[in-house]
């Protein structure tokens, strides 16, 4: 369970991350107050559409996560 809540906050911040590229690509270049306000805004006017993508990003996610897993193991083996 505790799993589930993790690949929940990366794939929200994945797609929080989406959206900011998106409809603001200068976002990296501002300063913190102006990047504060932007998430404000992507929080209020794009909090739905947040959600919608990081439940359709979970399952790619997830695989994601299982792979690293694997190669950390693996790494751990060889080493």
């Amino acid at each position: 369970m505790h799993l589930q809540k993790k690949l929940k906050l990366k794939a929200q911040k994945k797609a929080k991350e989406t959206i900011i590229n998106k409809y603001f690509p200068k976002y990296k270049d501002m300063d913190m107050m102006g990047r504060y306000r932007i998430d404000q805004i992507v929080a209020t006017k794009y909090g739905a559409a947040i959600t919608k993508i990081a439940l359709k990003i979970m399952p790619k996610m997830k695989a994601m996560e299982v792979e690293k897993v694997k190669q950390a193991r693996q790494a751990k083996q060889d080493a």
